[in-house]
């Protein structure tokens, strides 16, 4: 049987992740915060595409987390579907749990359904259902190593022998190494630090920010100033041992030319929530994003593709990966998957990665 997430079903559902993820990072005791928020607190809780419970013989047997964000589609509003956190009970046999949780979001009433992390056997499922397919230029991740001897360093220690053992002391001689590195120029910008300023952001500066780049997609999310501010406090209060950061970026007349938004991981891999910049300042906007970030001690950076902003990456010495976590589409509106996969759409981890 399936039937929607009520709040009465909480306790059951934080026991339940406890058990199959285990405790969460960062010292939460659990969380029972993030249940409620995310998918029944929130400013956009729509009954119709709403997180649904799988029971079996009377008891919670399977959960999918299912989000719903606004949309405009060339001037028509729209909802997307963003399901997040599936889990079935670890100690009952059910097999087929996932399958009609699935079936469940397949067959809402909104106009798409989004994943932006799916593993190999999720994109399976997906694309059993029509409609479902990869979502092509979200699936490329970009990363930004700063400090790349590091990043040997972390990939060697996780080996068996010697090559393990010797990386676990190797610490002192790879942030020298690193710092030679940066005298050399391995961090260094063709962006001249006095064409911009930074300042801090808010939900008062991005929302015009966001508002003209949505103007350029014909696919763009629908904020207003206080469902914009919800997102910023959920994503505070969900950072856990990590530190969110943003700024908007100003140019030499003080006027708005971009913003970033990101989760730094003190002495680790810090991860891009939103990238917005105005044509013609991108590699200004990627500076001054790899710039804090290098500066607050990050080790590398990373975020998902976005295709106008391709040139500044690569000039900026990032690589690129295609493949797992997958971003998947399931919509049956051949107008809109063909907006989606052409890149005429502007949806961030902002809008995708609401859960954390």
């Amino acid at each position: 049987m399936i039937r929607p997430f009520e709040h009465g079903d909480v306790p059951a559902i934080v026991d339940m992740h406890l058990r199959v993820f285990g405790p969460p990072d960062g010292g939460m005791a659990a969380p029972d915060l993030n249940y409620p928020a995310a998918f029944l607190d929130n400013p956009w809780y729509d009954p119709e595409v709403c997180s649904v419970i799988y029971e079996q013989d009377g008891e919670i047997a399977g959960f999918l987390g299912i989000g719903v964000r606004p949309m405009e589609f060339n001037g028509r509003r729209i909802r997307i579907a963003i399901p997040e956190h599936y889990m079935s009970e670890p100690d009952r046999d059910v097999p087929l749990a996932g399958v009609h949780l699935f079936r469940a979001l397949a067959d809402g009433p909104q106009e798409v359904s989004i994943t932006d992390n799916a593993n190999d056997n999720t994109r399976n499922v997906w694309e059993r259902f029509k409609g479902g397919e990869i979502w092509y230029a979200p699936s490329t991740r970009w990363i930004r190593q700063f400090r790349p001897a590091e990043v040997l360093r972390r990939r060697l220690r996780l080996r068996e022998g010697t090559a393990g053992m010797l990386a676990k002391c190797a610490l002192p001689g790879t942030w020298a190494a690193d710092r030679l590195l940066h005298r050399a120029g391995w961090n260094a910008s063709a962006v001249d630090p006095e064409t911009y300023t930074v300042s801090p952001l808010d939900a008062a500066t991005l929302l015009p920010i966001i508002e003209r780049e949505g103007e350029r997609c014909a696919v763009h999310p629908v904020y207003t100033e206080e469902t914009l501010d919800w997102v910023l406090q959920h994503l505070e209060g969900a950072k856990r041992h990590r530190e969110l950061r943003g700024a908007v970026i100003r140019g030499r007349k003080g006027k708005p030319v971009g913003s970033y938004l990101f989760y730094h991981e003190p002495n680790g891999v810090s991860q891009v929530r939103q990238m917005i910049a105005e044509p013609g300042h991108e590699y200004t906007v990627v500076a001054a994003l790899f710039k804090e970030a290098y500066e607050l001690g990050a080790v590398s950076l990373w975020g998902r593709t976005q295709g106008r902003m391709m040139p500044a990456l690569v000039n900026q010495r990032c690589t690129f990966t295609v493949g797992y976590p997958w971003s998947m589409i399931l919509t049956r509106d051949e107008e809109l998957r063909r907006a989606l996969q052409r890149q005429d759409a502007f949806i961030s981890n902002l809008e995708l990665g609401w859960w954390s």
